[in-house]
């Protein structure tokens, strides 16, 4: 499986650094994960337009996730592309998805109805549903100030889980079980503990007891090498696998 990181950084990114999101190759198309409001921007720097996008998936409504969302779809409206978008999501993220597009592009309602569909998790499909080329997608609730969900995309050889915006939570725990790759916010820094967010420790703490390969620290306050140090060495205290704060439009094979 290979993984494109777009951006790692909180709500307000710091100088140079992009809000959250990823790219997924599905062998010949792709997932991409979050669309905050540079996400036309970061695709340019990663090569990748608008019609190689199979598939969406975003976590929870908050701007820095959901805002991007209405520039990608004017772009493949302006481009008369006849693609067909599917968009991973909750119940909750659906209706504010569709209120957002219709307030700020109201004349491309009729082109969505036709381009767009929403695939809905929730209990009747057990939170889960095929991707394409032997993907799977299964997603959980996380703890957050909105619904937000982490999500397992997998194959037959590897599986990637990226926790969305959350406080530490056994059902992302769950969710991680013997995963390859851990992506998981640290966005309440080292040791300072938020509300509905998670710590650096608690990050390393969950991919250990989830007994996952890797972990990659993401949704980060900020990338300066101090800053990513410190990150690392804390995480090292409880995880054992490898650790990074990657870089950003590089393929990583996992």
């Amino acid at each position: 499986m290979r993984i494109m990181q777009l951006g790692k950084s909180a709500a307000y990114p710091s100088n140079r650094n992009w809000n959250v999101s990823y790219l997924i190759d599905l062998n010949g198309g792709y997932l991409l994960l979050e669309t905050p409001p540079s996400i036309a921007n970061q695709l340019n720097n990663a090569g990748i337009t608008v019609d190689e996008i199979d598939w969406i998936y975003i976590s929870h409504r908050h701007g820095d996730h959901l805002l991007g969302l209405p520039m990608l779809l004017v772009d493949q409206y302006a481009r008369k592309s006849d693609k067909l978008i599917s968009i991973v999501t909750h119940a909750d993220v659906a209706e504010v998805a569709r209120q957002v597009v219709a307030l700020v592009y109201p004349e491309i309602e009729e082109y969505m109805r036709d381009h767009v569909r929403f695939v809905i998790l929730d209990e009747s499909n057990h939170f889960s549903t095929p991707l394409k080329q032997g993907f799977s997608l299964r997603a959980a609730y996380g703890i957050h100030g909105v619904p937000s969900m982490a999500v397992r995309v997998q194959d037959a050889l590897t599986s990637m889980v990226y926790s969305g915006d959350t406080a530490s939570s056994e059902a992302v725990e769950g969710l991680a079980l013997n995963a390859t790759l851990l992506i998981h916010e640290a966005g309440a820094a080292v040791s300072d503990k938020k509300k509905n967010h998670t710590t650096v420790a608690q990050a390393a703490q969950l991919a250990a007891s989830s007994k996952c390969r890797q972990l990659w620290l993401t949704h980060l306050e900020t990338t300066t090498p101090d800053f990513v140090a410190t990150c690392v060495n804390e995480a090292m205290e409880s995880f054992e696998g490898d650790i990074s704060i990657v870089p950003d439009f590089h393929w990583i094979t996992i």
